[in-house]
């Protein structure tokens, strides 16, 4: 997983462009190291990131941050997210 970690931090430097992607999944590498507030705070850049043309990848943002709030048991966050994923359908 460390090296997962690094390679992506590296792709995130290297292509803004690109760079919502790159957050999201280093969102969800933190997550499953359990680096919870890092991954929620990569996540949410991710989603802030997302031209909105990508409707696709950020109802995939927003599914990791809603698994996220579940997990956390944050269920205002979590409400949040999923009408922002309404919205988008």
């Amino acid at each position: 997983m460390d090296k997962a970690e690094e390679t992506v931090k590296i792709a995130v430097q290297n292509d803004p462009l690109g760079m919502h992607v790159y957050l999201d999944t280093l969102g969800e590498i933190q997550a499953r190291k359990g680096d919870y507030p890092q991954a929620e705070a990569n996540l949410k850049e991710a989603a802030s990131l997302t031209p909105p043309e990508e409707k696709e990848g950020l109802m995939q943002i927003y599914a990791h941050l809603l698994e996220r709030y579940r997990k956390k048991g944050d269920t205002d966050k979590a409400a949040g997210i999923e009408m922002k994923i309404k919205k988008l359908n």
